[in-house]
């Protein structure tokens, strides 16, 4: 019964979580990318980049929190909020702060493969950057290069894209 349901929800909302913080690091990504069109970040940068901006998401949602707790106890000449309104926006930024404390923790897990499909693949000239990152990649990370590189070629052909060298590089 409930312990399964349980299992079932933590990963349906770790899947989520992940999706998220794929979407955001794309989004991080794309910025870097505009302004050095040239630079490429490593794993390890991306992941703390990622990392970085979530946690200065965690704290303008604390400030914003503090900021609100403190208005409620100073009396503003602005417009009135209703108790009920100024409730339920709390309850709303305490829900964001708390999902993306979350993320915050998921994104210590963040792995290569997730750098590979939320970062490399969306590069501009994409072979040309994977080929640039090999040549300075340990041979574990060729590795999993190689691995995330056939699943995105995968991917791709499962869903009828076309784009990339579609032939899966042998280990």
């Amino acid at each position: 019964g409930k312990w399964w349901d349980m299992k079932v929800s933590k990963k349906i909302i770790g899947g989520l979580i992940l999706m998220n913080i794929a979407m955001l690091s794309s989004t991080i990504t794309f910025a870097a990318y505009e302004s050095k069109s040239t630079a490429l970040l490593s794993y390890s940068d991306w992941k703390s980049q990622t990392r970085h901006d979530i946690q200065k998401k965690v704290q303008q949602l604390e400030q914003k929190l503090s900021d609100q707790r403190e208005s409620t106890t100073v009396k503003s000449t602005s417009i009135a909020v209703s108790k009920p309104d100024r409730r339920q926006n709390e309850d709303n930024l305490q829900a964001q702060l708390r999902f993306e404390k979350v993320k915050l923790e998921a994104s210590e897990d963040l792995s290569f493969h997730e750098y590979f499909l939320s970062y490399l693949s969306e590069q501009k000239d994409f072979e040309q950057k994977v080929a640039e990152l090999a040549k300075v990649l340990r041979p574990e990370e060729i590795r999993e290069l190689i691995s995330s590189y056939n699943d995105l070629v995968k991917k791709k052909k499962r869903d009828g894209q076309h784009g990339y060298n579609t032939s899966p590089i042998d280990d």
